[in-house]
């Protein structure tokens, strides 16, 4: 045995040598698994009948959904994309639900959600600025993950799972009958159409008329009544103060173009070595195989040999500078003890100990003769998740190191220890570069959180002003407006709508097909109707615009547009969107029977068309109660005490919002 030992002992010396070097490398990665491997194997619940085992991991990707759930609440505050009551905020009533669905084989994959998501990307394009987003499902699942916390496919997944509760419901609808009456009377509530010209006279855009600056004191009023209520997402509308999740970052940017230039311009790609890597495989440049001889072509392949050969080079020469970079850093933080879940304990001095980026961009420079990576940073500027999503490069830049999917640099930020709730396994913290960030065109950034600041009601006037002034300067400018409903009437009626619009210098926007709820919602369960000026997207309004129309008094022969203009002409006040409509309907599309017929043979319309009633049966069938009950569900003790930070959190949230007016305008 020991002559066996002494005489293999380099080999074994070389591979053991190896794996330690691994361990060494990927300590972080491997203590990150391993505490997703234990949370995977600890029970939250059973369910079924042999009181199967559902884990911590479980109840984290429920969360994880729910986060997706209550961002798509905020973006589209008017759709129910949960129709049971409690399901859209209990993790268990959330999977209990989403089971059933599964088990039912009613949820797709991820591309199933692709057309939801391209309605919703419609809906979003006025909310955003039209650079930050294409009217896409990818755009859209990456703004919802960027604002959530999470990932796109989950974005996918979690809609997905969506469409799954619509097929359930579909099911409950082909074993019920209602009653063509019943379905054709929904159908014209909710798709009727209106024509109509409008003046929307919206306090937050209009400068007219003159209001009196707010003063200190009725900014720290506002201030106290919404400090911690999170503001409305877009530009939809309510007040909310509360600051999100904020770092200062900074970053080395390893330019793809500027490596390529250096070794373009290097001696790697003469003549000799493209011959000498022509021969070694032309198959792999396109030479046919068995060729003969195959240098007699190569004057016919050298452009594409250039290429091919140049684009490797370029790759290893960025691979080569990245593992530069990041053995830099790994030398500064050997040594550092860690913490439960693989993150490095910190010493006071660290701020003076780490890695210097702009000097290591210059030592990069010297080491790979380039010139050297430009250094960034948002300076002193805090920037929430949201804000790094639309950053030039490194905003959308990715690294699939901590996962088997891209993470973007939003989505890594949200993992952040110093963000992290205490059921959440963070993936990265401040101080500590996070993996190398790849851009879509190839640039390499080496990124850091320099500094956080934990999401928090502001401390003083000062740390909001701007929305301050903004909400108050509105309300005040509302006021206004409001008083002049009855002389707004008179002055449209006398004087046409364009002197309604003159006077406050705004415009007169003609409007077609105003209605509840787009038809194209309605095989989803959900209403989303056409955006209104000034308001955007809200079907009370355009419900009430409809019935104002049709309850005019007039033959159904006769034109709605040869009524007097006086009598289609109504103003309508919105307290909450801090806006007045002055609207003249100028024609009425019914629902057609053509219309009806195709709408009413799609079985997921029917739970819409037939009313409240309908859906609060829906919503007693897939109760939490009732989903226990069925599935034979029941918590672990390490469940309990999970759902009970939930609850308590919850807890905290409801005695925080009964203190406070809601976030609302109004």
């Amino acid at each position: 045995m020991l002559r066996f030992l002494r005489q293999y002992n380099k080999i074994f010396l070389g591979v053991f040598g190896v794996l330690l070097l691994l361990a060494w490398a990927v300590g972080g990665s491997l203590s990150q698994i391993s505490n997703y491997t234990a949370r995977e194997g600890t029970a939250w619940a059973t369910i079924g009948p042999n009181n199967k085992k559902v884990t911590l991991g479980d109840l984290d990707k429920a969360r994880r959904e729910l986060a997706v759930i209550d961002e798509l609440k905020k973006l589209f505050p008017q759709v129910p994309f949960v129709p049971v009551q409690g399901a859209d905020s209990d993790p268990a009533h959330w999977y209990l639900l989403t089971q059933e669905a599964t088990e039912a084989g009613l949820v797709g994959g991820e591309q199933d959600a692709t057309m939801l998501l391209d309605t919703m990307a419609m809906g979003l394009k006025p909310l955003f600025d039209a650079e930050e987003l294409e009217a896409n499902a990818d755009s859209a699942a990456a703004l919802i993950g960027a604002r959530s916390g999470a990932s796109p496919l989950v974005v996918r997944q979690t809609i997905a799972k969506i469409n799954g509760m619509a097929r359930l419901r579909d099911l409950l609808y082909s074993t019920g009958h209602f009653s063509d009456t019943r379905l054709r009377a929904g159908a014209a509530e909710m798709l009727t159409a209106v024509n109509a010209d409008i003046v929307a006279l919206d306090a937050f855009t209009l400068t007219l008329p003159e209001v009196p600056a707010p003063t200190d004191a009725e900014l720290e009023a506002q201030l106290r009544a919404y400090a911690d209520v999170p503001p409305p997402a877009g530009s939809a509308r309510g007040f909310g103060y509360r600051l999100p999740d904020r770092v200062e970052l900074e970053w080395i940017q390893i330019s793809e173009a500027q490596v390529r230039a250096a070794v373009e311009q290097s001696a790697a790609l003469d003549s000799v070595t493209l011959k000498k890597k022509f021969a070694e495989a032309p198959e792999k440049f396109g030479v046919p195989a068995g060729t003969q001889d195959p240098l007699v072509l190569f004057s016919q392949y050298e452009s594409t040999v250039r290429k091919t050969v140049l684009d490797e080079l370029v790759a290893e020469r960025m691979r080569e500078i990245t593992k530069f970079a990041i053995d830099a850093m790994a030398q500064t933080q050997r040594g550092l003890k860690r913490d439960g879940n693989g993150l490095y304990v910190l010493p006071t001095d660290w701020d003076t100990k780490r890695v210097n980026f702009q000097t290591l961009s210059n030592e990069i420079a010297s080491q790979f003769k380039i010139n050297p990576p430009a250094y960034g940073s948002t300076g002193t500027v805090l920037r929430s998740i949201a804000d790094l999503s639309t950053m030039p490069g490194i905003g959308s830049a990715s690294t699939t190191q901590l996962g088997t999917r891209p993470l973007a640099l939003p989505n890594i930020i949200a993992t952040l220890k110093e963000f992290a709730k205490p059921t959440d396994i963070p993936l990265a913290q401040v101080g500590v570069s996070l993996p190398p960030l790849t851009a879509t065109n190839k640039d390499i950034f080496i990124a850091r959180v320099v500094r956080v600041d934990p999401s928090r009601p502001p401390t003083s006037i000062d740390e909001v002003r701007d929305a301050l002034v903004r909400d108050v300067t509105a309300m005040k400018r509302f006021e206004a407006i409001d008083a002049q409903t009855a002389a707004l009437k008179t002055t449209a009626d006398a004087d046409g709508l364009f002197k309604v619009a003159s006077d406050f210098g705004t415009a007169v926007q003609n409007v077609t097909g105003i209605r509840e709820t787009n038809p194209q919602g309605l095989q989803f369960g959900i209403k989303f109707s056409s955006p209104l000026p000034g308001i955007g997207s809200d079907p009370e309004v355009s419900r009430d615009i409809v019935s104002r129309t049709l309850a005019l008094p007039r033959d159904p022969a006769t034109p709605l547009a040869d009524l007097p203009a006086a009598d289609r002409t109504f103003v309508i006040s919105l307290p909450k969107k801090l806006a007045v409509l002055v609207v003249r309907a100028t024609d009425v599309m019914p629902l057609t029977q053509e219309d009806f017929e195709p709408l009413v043979s799609d079985l997921r319309t029917h739970g819409t068309l037939a009313g409240d009633g309908y859906q609060e049966a829906v919503r007693n069938l897939f109760s939490l109660e009732s989903l226990m009950a069925r599935h034979n569900f029941h918590l672990s003790r390490e469940g309990k005490e999970a759902e009970g930070d939930d609850a308590a959190a919850t807890t905290d949230k409801s005695a925080e919002g009964s203190t406070k007016p809601a976030g609302t305008a109004g």
